[in-house]
């Protein structure tokens, strides 16, 4: 299932090599489904910098939480889930597998699940949830 493409791609970071990984994306052993937002990593958090309609409405929004998991502790986390030669690789790629319902499942949410619930904060630092 998609978890274990995730799971593989954790394995190769023991390898230590930065051009070793798994693409969730170009796999065809198992339907991948993913976050229908994109992520990056500022020095002041996580935040959407793009989405698929119908939640444009998200853009911009500060990342607090994907299912029960802090942004901060996945990013954190993502050093040991990213193959790199350095510690940008992680920050750089990291947000891009944070979309991915494999890495979710990895986190607690149920195999298959069709919706997740995400924690936001607006400009006003407002809390904001989408699911």
């Amino acid at each position: 299932n998609e978890r274990m493409l995730i799971e593989l791609q954790r394995a190769m970071y023991y390898l230590g090599d930065g051009h070793s990984y798994v693409l969730p994306f170009g796999a065809n052993v198992a339907p991948i489904r993913f976050l229908p937002l994109h992520f990056y990593e500022f020095s002041d958090g996580l935040f959407v910098i793009d989405a698929s309609p119908p939640y444009e409405h998200l853009v911009g929004l500060k990342v607090k939480k994907i299912g029960l998991v802090t942004t901060q502790k996945l990013m954190q986390d993502m050093v040991h889930f990213i193959s790199q030669d350095n510690t940008m690789g992680a920050k750089w790629i990291g947000p891009f597998f944070l979309r991915f319902r494999g890495l979710s499942e990895a986190y607690g949410l149920p195999q298959n699940a069709t919706d997740i619930d995400i924690v936001f904060e607006n400009q006003t630092g407002k809390t904001v949830k989408q699911k």
